[in-house]
């Protein structure tokens, strides 16, 4: 790879099953033939670990606009469209390019485009640092459609690169509509058909607001729910057209930045973080984290993930370079480890010292029966197991008191207070 660095977004497979990723070094080019949770790094030393590497050159007008890559998508005509420097069309039987200037008479300048979305009837949205722009591939026409909140002084261009920037995925929905997450401004929602811009910020304590007007990523998943990843969290967002607002928001459902969001084939969400790749359940809740210890050159993942339509392979950008698996390859331990406890402590009611006292040799005993004023206990426990200890989950639930479970995640230890007797 021509550089460790992938741009957010520059990540895409086309139906031939080829692999583009964009970097500050150009577009490189590979054919799959990957395995199980691979990584693929910049080797200085190798002039072949990409099959084609294309590069901007100052003399040549047929080669890419810039060497900075923000997204690369595919057509459904099977043509290549690159955001950089301008919006870059890629002739794939010939190698060259086609160079467009996204010009907005607007404010009388080209403006660099960083998202690429196509529609049903294969004309482009573009994602810029001054707005939305619409491109027609078959005249080059270009519509440039700014967002200015009420009373803003439209004739500062300051305020529009403010409110306007686009610099994460966007996405339509079921009735056309255009989703965009403007630059730590929430989220808005565009009509192309009446060209109405509505706007949608966290409000505090409104439960119906998204958890932060950080978003980073915005996911359609196969049910047309929005799934809008924050600096925070991840959200849900049911849309509910007829509804003002049009939407029921269900927040952070998993907590801590989300930069990356896909769905596979079972459904499950998988999501980029900084703290690793999350397998969520959206049915269950359940999450799961994978991190170095599971064999992952880094746990800091951007806002790159695409899955391959051949292989159903996901590739996700980490600081480290690429990471791509199948999800069916990463399957739970189904070894559940025995339980032990390795401290247990009571607190005597009648003791006014307050201290605990620990009972001997917890390991040998089978039972312990307290009487009813030794009613607070700690507890400490482990799993037997040396096979990534750090990340065994724990839960616990008292017979006449829980009806389900409680859940401790990785904590070892437990404190009851003020048990009643007879538990």
């Amino acid at each position: 790879m021509s550089n460790n660095t992938i741009n957010y977004t520059a990540l895409y497979t086309d139906r031939e099953n080829n692999l583009w990723i964009g970097t500050r070094l150009g577009v490189n080019k590979y054919h799959q033939g990957f395995q199980h949770f691979k990584a693929y790094e910049h080797d200085p030393e190798s002039s072949n670990s990409l099959s084609q590497h294309y590069l901007h050159q100052a003399n040549n007008p047929s080669s890419l606009s810039s060497n900075t890559i923000h997204h690369i998508v595919e057509d459904k005509k099977g043509n290549l469209w690159i955001a950089s420097k301008k919006l870059d069309y890629l002739d794939k039987k010939t190698g060259s390019f086609i160079n467009y200037s996204i010009f907005s008479p607007t404010i009388n300048r080209s403006i660099r485009p960083f998202r690429i979305l196509e529609d049903e009837s294969g004309q482009l949205w573009i994602g810029t640092e001054y707005g939305l722009c619409f491109f027609d591939p078959s005249t080059e026409k270009v519509v440039h459609y700014p967002y200015w909140p009420e009373g803003t002084d439209t004739s500062n261009l300051q305020n529009l690169w403010n409110e306007n920037r686009i610099l994460d995925d966007f996405v339509m929905d079921s009735d056309g509509n255009l989703w965009i997450p403007y630059w730590m401004r929430g989220i808005t929602r565009f009509n192309p058909t009446n060209k109405k811009f509505d706007r949608f910020r966290h409000i505090s304590g409104d439960p119906n607001s998204i958890s932060s007007d950080y978003v980073t990523q915005l996911y359609m998943t196969k049910q047309g729910h929005l799934l809008i990843g924050t600096s925070i969290g991840l959200d849900k967002m049911i849309l509910k057209p007829e509804q003002n607002p049009p939407f029921v928001i269900q927040r952070q459902l998993v907590s801590g930045p989300v930069g990356s969001i896909i769905e596979d084939d079972n459904g499950l969400l998988w999501l980029g973080s900084l703290k690793g790749l999350i397998r969520f359940n959206p049915k269950t809740l359940e999450t799961r984290t994978y991190d170095t210890n599971d064999g992952l050159q880094s746990t800091e993942f951007g806002g790159g993930v695409f899955e391959s339509p051949k292989s159903g392979k996901l590739f996700f950008c980490t600081n480290s370079g690429l990471v791509t698996f199948h999800p069916d390859s990463l399957r739970a331990n189904p070894y559940v480890p025995t339980i032990v406890f390795s401290s247990l402590s009571f607190y005597d009611s009648k003791n006014k010292s307050g201290t605990p006292t620990s009972v001997d040799n917890i390991v040998y005993k089978d039972e312990v029966t307290f009487p009813y004023y030794q009613n607070t206990l700690a507890i400490e426990f482990a799993a037997l197991s040396y096979n990534k200890t750090a990340k065994n989950q724990y839960a616990y639930r008292i017979d006449g008191l829980n009806e389900n479970w409680v859940q401790l995640g990785t904590k070892r230890d437990l404190t009851l207070t003020n048990l009643n007797p007879g538990i």
